[in-house]
């Protein structure tokens, strides 16, 4: 039915379908948008956990040296 430059949806039944509809498609909207978010932040997730891998190795890696410095000079102590 068309009145006065407006388009009516026709039983209440229709416009009841047609407002469900709408509230469908925003919600699969909203769904896609927060799975979007999600794969994002398991991403910065995943970045942040390999960036603590190699300051863990780098940390392990200076331990050595350290301790390899502090045993040096008592190796030369004993055997000058």
């Amino acid at each position: 039915m068309f009145l006065a430059g407006h388009v009516l949806a026709g039983t209440p039944a229709q416009a009841k379908a047609a407002g469900n509809q709408q509230k469908a498609q925003a919600k699969s909207a909203e769904v896609a948008r927060l799975k979007h978010d999600v794969a994002a932040e398991e991403d910065k997730g995943r970045q942040a956990d390999q960036r603590l891998q190699e300051q863990d190795k780098a940390i392990a890696d200076l331990q050595k040296q350290l301790n390899e410095v502090k045993a040096a000079p008592a190796a030369q102590a004993r055997h000058p």
